[in-house]
């Protein structure tokens, strides 16, 4: 499991993904940082998301002003599962096939998803005379996106 002051980072194309310790103080030491518009926290994962180039300005605050660190960075969110909690997320390139099935960005927004899902199955739904194989198909691109999600 993760240690109690490590700084958990990984980035994508948009956003900087943080795993840090709980507590008030880094929470409010986040937002004092980070405008709002640019933070948002999930919860459920425990992790913060950061949109924009406040990393380092982020970085250095947590670093030097709570004390906190060592700073892990990884490639991707599947790195940082198998290397932290031991799991492991779907291929990659399964996942990237299943957003091709659904005609998506691999960062579309699940509301998107949701929708593409559901325009796709309008038309290739075999109760409206469509191709079952390809129904199927926007079934398994689906359950596949939000296992992902999900992990």
């Amino acid at each position: 499991m993760k240690q109690e002051n490590v700084l958990h980072t990984w980035r994508t194309s948009e956003l900087r993904y943080l795993v840090c310790p709980d507590g008030p103080e880094v929470a409010e030491e986040i937002r004092r940082v980070v405008p709002a518009h640019r933070l948002d926290y999930d919860a459920a994962q425990g992790v913060w998301r950061i949109r924009g180039l406040l990393w380092l300005s982020l970085k250095h605050a947590l670093l030097e002003e709570l004390r906190l660190g060592p700073v892990r960075e990884y490639d991707s969110r599947a790195d940082y599962m198998r290397e932290v909690h031991g799991q492991t997320l779907p291929d990659e390139s399964v996942a990237r096939d299943a957003c091709e099935t659904l005609f998506l960005m691999p960062e579309a927004p699940r509301a998107v998803m949701e929708a593409a899902y559901r325009a796709l199955a309008k038309t290739y739904h075999p109760d409206r005379s469509g191709d079952a194989r390809q129904m199927m198909a926007i079934n398994r691109a689906r359950a596949t996106i939000l296992a992902v999600e999900a992990s």
